[in-house]
């Protein structure tokens, strides 16, 4: 069977079967899917936050490299870590989707379902969207909403001179999972997590809710350009400079044995691979240690891998000798 068996709202009546109709909820959705547009009741005293994301074919993903499932997961998951870095709980969805019209169905399904999967974690409404066709290649946007207390909103433009650095969980495992994959065969020699990590991120929304909450936050912002490129975003909106201690960043064995395998560099994935989809902190020095422990209960360590200075960006490697930052990150339309 294709898309073109069963034409738009053959396939939107069937999406609407995974995500739900017209019926509200507890996200805060009045109106779902079936209307010109979804209606969203928001909380009092809350700001709204609003992301979107878009995923091309052979640009962000192959689909050869990742299930249905794990790309529909993946899309969602990208922009549940943007509210996750302004310390917003995201509500709702909106998916657009453009395809070939000789997809088979159940890809689309699929996708869908594992957009679902993650949602339901998060207590997300997938509200609605649209569906178009595509000559070539499939593309997929998501658009989020979330709502946030105004005294809790984090930005990238607030570190100070003296703030300690932290960063979430490990870095460059899903820089390593890519790799694999880029390498083909290679991809079976690697840990499993590695690829587990590109497929699949998990957005570090509870644990930016309670660094938050704990106090000390000056600015925030999730890792998907690689560590150098989201601290220089930081730096650069802050007007601030920054050191980071190269021995401090916390590298996964599973990146460092496939690293090996793959013959690159571990610390270069961390720097600059990009799409770990951690949380990157600047913090009030004195509350460093309540923001670490916050994230801890909330579910990911947070380890300090440097501060915040008035200029200037720098690495500072296992000698005690210091080089610059490296400029990292894939950049659309640059060559």
């Amino acid at each position: 069977m294709r898309l073109a068996d069963i034409g738009e709202f053959g396939l939107i009546a069937r999406l609407a079967g995974i995500i739900g109709g017209r019926a509200g909820d507890a996200s805060g959705v009045v109106l779902g899917v079936g209307d010109d547009a979804a209606a969203f009741q928001p909380r009092p005293d809350r700001l709204s936050v609003a992301t979107a994301d878009m995923l091309v074919e052979e640009v962000h993903f192959r689909r050869d490299w990742m299930s249905a499932r794990d790309l529909g997961w993946k899309a969602l998951a990208v922009n549940l870590s943007d509210c996750a870095a302004m310390a917003a709980e995201p509500r709702f969805a909106l998916v657009c989707i453009a395809l070939d019209e000789r997809t088979d169905p159940s890809y689309v399904l699929d996708l869908y379902a594992g957009m679902q999967e993650l949602a339901a974690r998060f207590g997300v409404r997938i509200a609605g969207g649209d569906t178009v066709s595509s000559p070539s290649g499939l593309v997929l946007s998501v658009t989020a909403l979330g709502e946030v207390e105004p005294e809790r909103m984090a930005t990238r433009s607030g570190a100070r001179p003296g703030d300690r650095i932290l960063v979430t969980g490990t870095l460059g495992d899903s820089a390593a999972g890519c790799a694999a994959l880029l390498a083909g065969p290679e991809a079976a020699r690697v840990p499993p997590a590695v690829l587990e990590a590109h497929r699949r991120p998990w957005p570090r929304v509870a644990e930016a809710r309670a660094a938050a909450l704990a106090g000390g936050v000056s600015a925030m912002i999730d890792i998907s350009d690689g560590l150098a490129g989201d601290l220089r975003h930081i730096c650069e909106e802050s007007g601030v400079g920054a050191e980071v201690a190269a021995a401090a960043i916390p590298i996964s064995p599973a990146c460092r044995d496939a690293a090996r395998v793959l013959g690159r560099d571990p610390l270069d994935l961390a720097l600059t691979g990009g799409e770990d989809y951690e949380l990157l902190l600047t913090v009030a020095p004195q509350r460093a240690e309540d923001v670490r422990a916050a994230t801890a209960a909330a579910g990911a360590t947070a380890t300090d891998i440097g501060e915040i200075l008035p200029g200037g960006a720098w690495l500072r490697l296992p000698d005690g000798t210091r080089a610059p930052l490296p400029v990292s990150g894939y950049r659309h339309f640059q060559t």
